[in-house]
């Protein structure tokens, strides 16, 4: 399809002028959530397959320094999260939807084109109500519920802002709560964590973690147990920019050979169905990590910020993790 090609030209042509790198065999091919990933020729193991320069990662200063620009404001409300802060950055792309004017600060239009369309999100957020009552008496039904509570308010509390900085309507019409919905679920499906953005680089979430995006390196789906290794390294000479922090870029490595015609894959690490289908769209059959959480009667308990919540437990495979239930 030309208009899928011109799509896809569009974004590496980007991605690659600031600095960016797309092996030559990894190419682009649409599937019902969007875009996989292929080897066009046979790819052998430990290869490096993308590297997104630190330059064009979404963190919350990036997108606090977009905002601050477009509104043409001096604050943001500090209770602001980080994901009211890259959502609104994705969802202020929209905003302006065709115009020719799009701010020089909005600099991921092309990136932005490539992710699934709304009607290719899966998730349960994304469920019609017949759906989602198919998981009424399950733990997912009721986080499913209390994710759209909360990413709706957070949503209301942004947009309440962004009329009131801008004195006018135009974020009523264009800043919706179907873009909010979008974006948040670009950022549930395909965040890294901002550790490793640190010099001490780490795919483990730690305090003061949040989600980031990483154009191209986000591209692939998902495969259990896949040897891979997110690397972070200096740019090649030529892509040096005066900044030492735009020196620096984040590379994925997949350690196992891939044959010609077959999905080059990333590992997104070890997580239950649940988190799969909330935060992603889609389940593993027979997934060896996954869980069940139970709560069982006999009291609340106080959490720490003194709001009372039942014990839960959550039991894997095998029984794993089921001893505190006995105690």
């Amino acid at each position: 399809d030309a208009a899928i090609s011109k799509t896809v030209e569009s974004f590496k042509s980007w991605f690659v002028a600031n600095g960016g790198f797309f092996h030559n065999d990894a190419q682009f091919r649409p599937d019902a959530s969007g875009y996989k990933i292929v080897a066009d020729k046979e790819v052998p193991a430990d290869t490096t397959i993308v590297t997104c320069p630190f330059g064009l990662v979404v963190t919350k200063e990036l997108a606090t320094h977009a905002i601050l620009s477009v509104l043409k404001t001096n604050e943001i409300p500090p209770e602001w999260t980080e994901r009211q802060l890259i959502c609104t950055y994705v969802c202020l792309h929209w905003a302006f939807e065709a115009s020719p004017d799009l701010p020089e600060s909005l600099a991921h239009l092309p990136y932005l084109e490539i992710l699934p369309k709304p009607e290719q999100l899966r998730t349960p957020l994304h469920f019609s109500e017949k759906e989602l009552e198919l998981f009424r008496g399950s733990h997912l039904y009721g986080a499913t519920i209390d994710r759209r509570n909360v990413l709706h308010n957070e949503w209301r509390r942004c947009l309440e802002h962004l009329t009131t900085a801008t004195n006018g309507d135009v974020y009523q019409r264009r800043y919706t709560w179907e873009r909010y919905l979008t974006a948040a679920t670009y950022l549930s499906s395909r965040a890294f964590p901002s550790t490793l953005l640190l010099e001490s680089s780490s795919v483990v979430t730690s305090k003061g973690s949040y989600p980031v995006l990483l154009p191209g390196v986000d591209s692939l789906n998902h495969a259990r147990g896949r040897p891979v290794s997110w690397v972070v390294d200096p740019l090649p000479p030529t892509d040096l920019s005066g900044d030492s922090r735009q020196q620096l870029g984040i590379s994925l490595i997949i350690h196992s050979r891939t044959q010609s015609g077959g999905e080059l894959l990333n590992n997104y690490g070890a997580k239950p169905n649940s988190e799969l289908i909330l935060g992603y769209g889609f389940s593993l059959k027979g997934n060896p990590d996954d869980t069940i959480v139970l709560s069982i009667g006999g009291g609340p308990v106080t959490s720490a910020s003194n709001q009372e919540e039942k014990k839960r437990w959550e039991v894997g495979r095998s029984a794993r993790g089921v001893e505190g239930v006995w105690h």
